[in-house]
């Protein structure tokens, strides 16, 4: 069963490389989101795709399908089956972090955010993914930062080592230049 699943993200994760954005959107509809991968690889999906409208072309696509109001639910949805877990932690943190308006309240998410990436890095505090996170959301030295970013390289490269969006995204962001 899981490894069914697992080719099902993978068929999806194809679908966003290759730019079928809506034929992946209803592939993501159909996946049992109770399952932490399935919540997750859907869920950074529509965040993604709304941060990016402009750049991809998709404003039409979102307003059609509601993927703000989706991005929303979902992350309500993640937070109350997932928010103890501290990956769930480090993608919500994350992602409110960056684009908060897009949750409610500035400030009010922006600070959840933050609180989300610092709970992460608490949770698991060797884990080198959750530590730039945290450490790219306070306010610390960017050497802190850079240090961090550096011993890190090899685990972001493990983590994100697939295709579609998550992957790409957090490869790009994350590793050390």
């Amino acid at each position: 069963m899981h490894s069914e699943m697992n080719s099902r993200i993978s068929r999806i994760l194809e679908l966003e490389e290759t730019q079928k954005y809506e034929q992946a959107f209803h592939e993501y509809e159909k996946l049992d989101l109770n399952e932490f991968d399935n919540w997750k690889y859907f869920y950074f999906y529509l965040w993604y795709i709304n941060v990016e409208h402009f750049p991809l072309d998709l404003a039409e696509f979102i307003k059609k399908n509601q993927l703000d109001i989706k991005l929303k639910e979902l992350a309500e949805f993640g937070f109350e089956q997932f928010g103890a877990i501290a990956e769930f932690q480090f993608l919500a943190g994350y992602t409110i972090n960056l684009f908060p308006y897009y949750y409610g309240d500035y400030e009010e998410w922006e600070q959840r955010g933050n609180d989300l990436l610092k709970s992460a890095h608490q949770l698991e505090p060797n884990n080198g993914i959750f530590n730039i996170s945290y450490q790219g959301s306070t306010y610390g030295t960017t050497e802190s930062y850079n240090i961090a970013k550096q011993q890190a390289v090899f685990e972001v490269e493990k983590a994100f080592a697939g295709k579609g969006f998550l992957n790409s995204y957090f490869t790009d962001v994350l590793r050390a230049k």
